[in-house]
């Protein structure tokens, strides 16, 4: 049996008397983009914030790629290939949106931001850079100052500028919170393109969205795992229906 890139074993949280993670076990598979769903208040976010070393477990273990990584830094965890989006700079709102790529490549291989040459002179980060912007769908807006994009073609950039760093596994969490249709559309498409090249765990209240995109789906409530399966299961699940996803519902 291949042994998953992450695996968490009874990891669980209290924040006082509240269970925010309660004995939670998953694996998540090379390649896999497995989606997390739960109601408000499930525990979604506090497993990512425990998976990328914002906060410390009370117990139980993960395991990236065959090694123990609880008790490591979020650094150390970034560097291993863990990363969660936020852990990369802010955006530069009046830079275009390829320096803001050629920069987060720089960053990225150790470059000195003080160094003489200018970096969209050099051809070691220009090209980088533009393969990044053909993977998040942005190579036609290259030009346009970051401060142009839409809320939607900025977070596909804050995409980018994570996978400068050559993530393993991408913890995303919410990334469609606040797009209209069309942002989601788009966000979704370019999600897709990147399916297989890079492990994905993604936190995401948009059903539509997480029914198109997740090869496997793990649904938390109250903390607790209440099903893991393939999107058919989990949507024809009558426990996960009672409890989340509302009977009937065809999301």
């Amino acid at each position: 049996m291949i042994e998953p890139l992450l695996q968490v074993e009874s990891l669980s949280k209290r924040f006082g008397a509240l269970r925010a993670a309660d004995e939670i076990s998953l694996g998540v598979a090379e390649g896999e983009l497995h989606a997390l769903i739960g109601p408000n208040g499930a525990g979604k976010t506090t497993l990512l914030d425990l998976l990328c070393g914002l906060t410390e477990a009370d117990c139980g273990s993960i395991t990236f790629q065959g090694r123990s990584v609880g008790s490591m830094s979020m650094e150390a965890r970034a560097r291993l290939g863990l990363v969660r989006s936020f852990q990369v700079t802010s955006v530069f709102p009046t830079l275009t949106v390829e320096e803001n790529l050629v920069l987060a490549v720089m960053a990225a291989q150790g470059g000195n931001f003080g160094c003489w040459s200018p970096p969209l002179d050099d051809v070691q980060l220009l090209q980088p850079a533009r393969e990044l912007l053909t993977r998040v769908d942005l190579i036609q807006k290259s030009a346009l100052p970051a401060a142009a994009l839409s809320h939607g073609e900025r977070r596909q950039l804050e995409v980018g500028m994570v996978l400068a760093t050559a993530p393993r596994m991408l913890l995303l969490d919410e990334p469609m919170a606040g797009l209209g249709p069309g942002g989601t559309v788009q966000l979704t498409r370019m999600i897709q393109g990147l399916k297989g090249s890079v492990t994905i765990l993604l936190v995401e209240h948009d059903m539509p969205s997480v029914f198109t995109l997740a090869d496997r789906i793990t649904v938390l409530v109250r903390g607790r795992v209440a099903a893991t399966g393939s999107p058919q299961e989990i949507r024809h699940d009558p426990a996960v229906q009672e409890a989340y996803l509302g009977r009937g519902d065809d999301a």
